[in-house]
């Protein structure tokens, strides 16, 4: 069942503001089922003898692999059918796969469910941006997906702190009936595959925007879509990667390099990364939300990829400078980044929608979320690529990092720069059309 939406729904309605909540906390939960894994990496090695390289393939490729292919076939799914019904498929396949991970005994099927949650996980951002992006109107439309964004940070806070919490207070586990003794380990994989079942239900208060259907059916192909507008509906998810690969390369190898550089415990690095990611990032996800739209409103069609090439500009020099720094300046220069530059992926996503038709939109948030994944993963590496066989120095991270911000930066500044006009001239073409298809329904209407 679809729920209509007039065309000029209030930003402040409260059935808006509920949908972002939810899928915020879906996207949470999201999260946590994806990481969880990395805090259950010992008891599962000493129980399953797994390797170290099998661990890093259910951390990475198993679950990364099968949302990367699936995700635009879902997509095309939830583009042709239900957005609502495509999402509450996707809860329950990652769901019963992060449960179904506490069953397994051994390191093959262990394996199967983390495929399983990726496949499941990749039904929900796309169709999260098109819920969510049919129920604001444009001008405050990059807040509300950098508040739907917010989760993956919460995720990522959550799934450390929680599940490290359970993992030690859950002792040496639990018998129970018709499955008999379960470790810790297996009992955090179940309880933290739970909640999203249970938040999928409240899909069903989520308003949906009815497909038009026959000859009033706006037409729209993907294919002619790119040739027709390459500039932004390639670039744009490029660009916004670009910015995301240097995010994940300083995510990944700060804490070794500050505590190889400045001796710092792991305590205190857990508390400087939980500054940066969980206060400052949190901050600048809402900050760029609000000044994205706020150049959007002034007139400014381009202003979502002008606001990314204009703090890459300012957080850049920063970055680059802080792992040539002492201890204090490191914090306050890397902090530029997490500010300005970290947040990227709310109002990247609010700019694909702009100038997108609506029927394409989850294809091309799908595309949108691959690119930034593919990218994102070679981040990591790269540093250490650089610091073991290009510098030869694997003691000593900074210049490392320093060189992959310096070497992805620039780049996307002048992609950016070079898609403004572009993104322009779709985002003014998508407006007439949704225009002229209004005028049309008020007709027939």
């Amino acid at each position: 069942m679809t729920t209509a939406i007039p065309s000029d729904t209030s930003w402040s309605s409260g059935r808006a503001w509920f949908t972002v909540g939810l899928f915020m906390l879906l996207y949470v939960c999201s999260m946590l089922d994806r990481n969880i894994v990395s805090v259950l990496v010992t008891p599962i090695k000493q129980e399953l003898g797994a390797s170290d390289f099998q661990l890093g393939l259910l951390m990475g490729p198993a679950f990364g692999v099968s949302y990367v292919v699936l995700a635009l076939p879902l997509a095309w799914l939830a583009d042709r059918w239900s957005r609502r019904g495509t999402v509450f498929i996707g809860i329950v396949i990652w769901s019963i796969s992060n449960c179904a991970a506490g069953l397994t005994h051994s390191f093959e099927a262990l394996l199967a469910t983390r495929v399983g949650v990726g496949a499941g996980e990749a039904a929900l951002v796309p169709a999260a941006y098109v819920l969510i992006g049919q129920l604001f109107p444009r001008r405050s439309l990059a807040l509300a997906l950098s508040i739907f964004s917010m989760g993956a940070i919460g995720g990522l806070v959550v799934g450390f702190g929680l599940g490290g919490w359970m993992l030690d207070r859950l002792g040496i586990g639990f018998e129970l009936p018709l499955v008999g003794h379960m470790a810790a380990w297996r009992l955090v994989f179940f309880f933290t595959g739970l909640p999203s079942l249970a938040l999928g239900l409240l899909l069903y208060f989520v308003p949906e925007r009815k497909k038009q259907l026959g000859a009033s059916a706006p037409k729209a192909a993907l294919l002619p879509f790119l040739r027709a507008h390459p500039w932004p509906a390639i670039g744009i998810p490029i660009a916004f990667a670009m910015a995301s690969l240097c995010s994940a390369a300083m995510i990944a190898w700060v804490p070794a390099f500050a505590m190889r550089e400045f001796n710092w415990s792991a305590t205190k690095m857990g508390l400087v990364m939980a500054c940066l990611l969980a206060g400052i990032g949190t901050v600048g996800k809402l900050a760029s939300g609000f000044f994205a739209d706020r150049l959007f409103a002034r007139g400014s069609l381009d202003g979502h990829p002008r606001y990314l090439m204009t703090t890459l500009i300012i957080a850049t020099p920063a970055a680059v400078a802080a792992f040539f720094a002492g201890p204090t300046s490191f914090v306050i220069l890397l902090g530029v980044w997490f500010l300005v530059a970290y947040s990227v992926q709310g109002y990247g996503a609010a700019a694909i929608q702009l100038f997108t038709p609506e029927p394409l939109r989850g294809r091309m948030s799908a595309m949108f979320i691959i690119v930034i994944n593919l990218m994102t993963t070679t981040g990591p590496s790269m540093v250490g690529y650089l610091s073991d066989y290009v510098l030869h120095t694997p003691g000593q991270l900074g210049p490392a990092i320093a060189i992959t911000v310096a070497a992805w930066s620039p780049p996307a500044i002048v992609l950016l720069w070079l898609l403004l006009t572009g993104t322009r001239r779709a985002v003014l073409a998508n407006l007439q059309n949704e225009a002229a298809s209004d005028d049309v329904l008020h007709k027939k209407a």
